[in-house]
């Protein structure tokens, strides 16, 4: 199963992917910026990696294989540390909508 089709699945992949830092330096910058894009946006389509197939281990040392994977890249002056109390309400808020909606189709079944 796809996972961009649940929506935890879908909050795996936007919000608790790996994020890149980057550097770039102020020429490099101004010579994205004449075709319109900036440096960070120049790289953005080399994220996301699709209909691959490369085995893992999870932290217990199960084999899980990778289908999708996507990395989010920042500027280093915009990488920060994430709040807690917020990635925690957001999890919460995404595991209740799931919840929610499996609940919704068990009903009607």
């Amino acid at each position: 199963m796809d996972p961009a089709r649940t929506p935890l699945g879908q909050m795996l992949l936007e919000e608790i992917t790996p994020v890149v830092m980057v550097l770039s330096t102020p020429s490099v910058e101004e010579t994205c910026l004449k075709n319109g894009f900036s440096f960070l946006q120049m790289l953005t389509p080399f994220c996301s990696f699709n209909n691959i197939d490369v085995p893992v281990r999870t932290a217990s040392d199960q084999p899980y294989r990778i289908h999708k994977f996507k990395l989010r890249l920042f500027y280093g002056s915009n990488v920060r540390k994430p709040d807690l109390k917020v990635a925690e309400e957001q999890l919460m808020q995404v595991i209740t909508d799931s919840g929610e909606k499996v609940f919704s189709e068990l009903c009607s079944d």
